[in-house]
């Protein structure tokens, strides 16, 4: 990772300035895929994540690490505030601190890079769980995960033809059905959520804790060898029915059996494999029988490594950011 050419400042990156910087899926996941493999090899550090919940209710995590190899420590801060006048119901902010010098390099929106790498590290599972030849995604939840999911997994999977769309909001559901549409696949809405699970080669659950009174989702629904990653840490899957899935992975198993003693996380394993595991273990790698999921809490060194991604193209380019006065 390379230092901005001016050491009095610190590159603040607003979500337009990501978005102006047209990084591809494959690059992200790339990137993510790298810092996995450092992670196994002891070469990226990650902290546990520490969560502050205030008396309102409302709590804030923080997402420390540190990746040696690219000479940079990232904390990731993210809020989550359930209240109705809150501007956001989840935002987050990423900082970027060079190892050599110990001074602030950058803050990053945290948005897309977590809605990203998010999005290829279900696409790295995918990778090893799902069948090689999958056409059809069921997404349940229609925001900027479904959007990035359906990226990253066009990526991994070319042969992906139709995908099948349930959300509470039918604005939500057109509008990303129309998406599916401008990148030439077929798509359709679902009237239940059943129909965006079953029958489908792969799954994604993405729906927010604000819409969610009670589980809904039935990992029986699942067909036998189809996969589906559970980007709402399985808040909207019935907890004992997933006990019946034949392979359950994870981010990071320590981390994730915390979260799941503390309720973050819906279901507390065993978790047959890691993600630096899937990885390792390449495309369609668990061909045999059964049904495969993947509920994880997401990775700081996943979110630092993307951000420092960021960082180093929009120092290449030298015109995206706004530079702010450096603290002395």
């Amino acid at each position: 990772m390379q230092e901005s050419a001016s050491s009095e400042s610190v590159l603040y990156m607003s979500a337009s300035d990501i978005k102006a910087l047209h990084i591809g899926p494959r690059e992200v996941i790339d990137t993510v895929s790298q810092v996995l493999r450092r992670y196994a090899e002891g070469r990226a550090i990650q902290g546990l994540k520490t969560t502050v919940k205030a008396p309102s209710g409302d709590y804030f995590q923080a997402l420390p690490s540190i990746l040696p190899d690219q000479a940079v420590a990232g904390v990731k801060w993210v809020s989550i505030v359930g209240r109705e006048n809150a501007l956001s119901g989840i935002s987050a902010t990423i900082l970027l601190t060079s190892l050599a010098s110990g001074r602030l390099l950058a803050i990053l929106d945290g948005g897309w890079v977590t809605a990203s790498r998010t999005a290829a590290m279900s696409a790295i599972a995918a990778r090893a769980l799902a069948k090689r030849n999958s056409r059809t995604i069921g997404f349940i939840g229609c925001g900027i995960q479904a959007v990035s999911h359906l990226d990253a997994l066009k990526t991994v999977f070319p042969t992906i033809e139709r995908i099948t769309a349930f959300s509470r909001s039918q604005d939500s559901a057109l509008r990303f059905c129309d998406v599916a549409r401008s990148q030439g696949l077929s798509a359709s809405i679902a009237t239940t959520p059943r129909e965006a699970v079953e029958g489908q080669d792969i799954v994604i659950s993405s729906v927010p804790a604000a819409g969610i009174k009670a589980p809904f989702l039935d990992a029986n629904w699942i067909e036998n060898q189809s996969f589906a990653s559970l980007v709402d840490l399985g808040r909207s899957w019935v907890a004992d029915t997933l006990g019946s899935v034949d392979i359950v992975a994870t981010d990071d198993r320590a981390q994730s059996s915390i979260l799941a003693a503390d309720g973050k996380l819906f279901h507390g394993g065993p978790y047959h494999y890691d993600l630096a595991e899937l990885d390792a273990a390449g495309h369609s790698r668990f061909s045999g029988p059964g049904r495969r999921i993947l509920i994880f809490g997401g990775m700081g060194i996943c979110d630092a490594a993307v951000a420092a991604l960021c960082y180093d193209h929009a120092v290449a380019r030298g015109s995206i950011g706004l530079r702010l006065p450096a603290n002395r």
